[in-house]
């Protein structure tokens, strides 16, 4: 009697959870089944093209353009992007960076992470190359060494200035009155390097030597013991105390010591 009471009881139980069991599982096969046959597309169906990433490296140089204040004229080129990038389904966002800062006229490194309803998925690395341009002052004619620069033998021109934007002269007056070191040509971009002063004291020009005392501008005669460019420090001997000192070059005949 207590056995045909426990099958009464228990019967029913057990193959309530056999059948459960066999439902979950039937339920889970065609998902499972429909998973392992999805094809590549069905499993990421969303399609980033590289002119969608392109965009986006776009916009960031403009934001770190416009951040740093930057009215000068420039381009983008990107020069190294993926091929398109297959996504799941969900919302997209992006984020982009340039973790080494921008480099004018050469590689720039750009990172752009993608998103899929706020989490990261894939970080690709790309490449572009930013140009900057400014008006600089160019020969607007051949200009032979060692000959004074005219305000006829320069003129403004729109150039690619890459890193080097601090080398070049932006104002005609900057120029005038120097001399180059070689042979110029038409169009050629003026430098720091290659323009120089020409030399107004040559050794033993006698000279003026002036010192700032507290105010007070002391003027002694001295003799060049080198030749000197404007601007440049030379050596200079006091005639009075027959000290020899270092001053900067003023005019043809005068130095100052500088304190």
């Amino acid at each position: 009697m207590e056995a045909v009471r426990f099958w009464r009881v228990a019967y029913p139980c057990f193959f309530k959870k056999i059948f459960s069991l066999i439902f979950v599982m039937a339920l889970a096969v065609p998902a499972t089944a429909n998973a392992v046959g999805m094809t590549r597309e069905q499993k990421y169906p969303q399609v980033i093209t590289p002119s969608t990433v392109e965009s986006l490296i776009m916009e960031h140089v403009d934001e770190l353009m416009a951040e740093a204040h930057e009215t000068r004229r420039y381009t983008v080129d990107v020069v190294h992007i993926p091929k398109n990038i297959r996504a799941p389904e969900g919302e997209l966002s992006y984020s982009v960076t340039t973790p080494n800062g921008l480099r004018y006229s050469s590689n720039t490194a750009v990172y752009v992470e993608i998103f899929v309803d706020g989490v990261s998925f894939r970080k690709v690395s790309c490449k572009a190359s930013v140009h900057i341009y400014d008006m600089v002052c160019v020969a607007a004619r051949p200009i032979q060494p060692n000959t004074p620069i005219t305000r006829e033998d320069v003129r403004l021109e729109e150039q690619d200035i890459g890193s080097r934007g601090k080398n070049y002269f932006l104002t005609i007056d900057e120029v005038i009155g120097r001399v180059v070191s070689r042979r110029m040509n038409i169009g050629q971009p003026m430098t720091q390097a290659m323009l120089k002063w020409p030399e107004l004291i040559e050794p033993g020009a006698p000279i003026t030597i002036i010192t700032d005392m507290k105010g007070v501008k002391i003027k002694t005669e001295g003799t060049a013991l080198e030749a000197g460019r404007l601007h440049e420090r030379i050596r200079v001997r006091n005639n009075n105390s027959r000290k020899v000192i270092r001053a900067r070059v003023i005019d043809a005949n005068t130095v100052e010591v500088e304190n």
